[in-house]
């Protein structure tokens, strides 16, 4: 799957830091990052150690998320070339465009122009 390009950091994680000392939060915020980039859980002491007990889980869903949706966008733009594919190759079996376009698209008539689609209506 594709690469994280970060993580994200949220305000309710700020109650839990106003109780560490800046040493202790810049070591969870490093360890944050680090988890983010190897999926490699960090050791850390004490404090540090029960944080992380809340911070791992919310890394871990937003990593499932942000795969989850790579492969949706993955699958859509598969299916979309798949689509080209098949109107191109249409088009070469001496099918027009507008028949090509009605095997991948079926719900487009044929009696429509773009005049008469685009007109607005005269009547009441």
């Amino acid at each position: 799957m594709g690469t994280m390009p970060g993580v994200m950091l949220y305000f309710d994680l700020r109650p839990c830091l106003d109780h560490l000392t800046r040493e202790e939060q810049g070591m969870l915020f490093q360890a944050i990052l680090d988890y983010g980039e190897t999926g490699c859980p960090p050791e850390l002491p004490g404090a540090l150690a029960i944080a992380w007990a809340f911070i791992q889980p919310r890394l871990d869903r937003d990593r499932a998320r942000y795969e989850a949706k790579v492969a949706q966008s993955t699958q859509a733009i598969r299916s979309r070339w798949q689509q080209l594919r098949e109107q191109r190759a249409g088009l070469s079996e001496g099918k027009t465009a507008a028949a090509a376009d009605r095997d991948v698209y079926g719900r487009i008539p044929t009696t429509t122009t773009a005049a008469a689609a685009t007109a607005p209506s005269t009547h009441p």
